[in-house]
């Protein structure tokens, strides 16, 4: 794309990161009443998330990550699945917090 085409567009060619602070704060407090819901620790989770650093866990638990990697973001959605927790509410805060069915551990 070249300069006026990506003017006429509104963009430039720089990365743009999008961050809502209080989206990134709900995520978090969503993601803290999973575990919480889910009897989990920090640790168990980690562990579950493909070995995620203490700091890694601490960023996504606080609401200061700047950004999460799709892979770790799969594994949450696996995570929510597992504990019957619904993918949308976790990512969204949208619809219902569980999803209703029966999940044998």
């Amino acid at each position: 794309m070249d300069a006026a085409s990506s003017a006429k567009r509104g963009g430039t060619n720089q990365r743009r990161r999008v961050r809502e602070p209080e989206a990134v704060h709900a995520f978090a407090g969503r993601l803290r009443h999973a575990l919480f819901a889910a009897r989990e620790t920090q640790v168990t989770m980690a562990r579950t998330l493909g070995g995620l650093s203490a700091p890694t866990m601490n960023r996504l638990m606080t609401g200061s990550a700047q950004s999460i990697a799709i892979d770790t973001l799969a594994r949450l959605a696996l995570w929510a699945h597992r504990h019957n927790f619904s993918v949308l509410w976790l990512f969204s805060g949208q619809g219902p917090i569980h999803t209703g069915k029966e999940t044998s551990s």
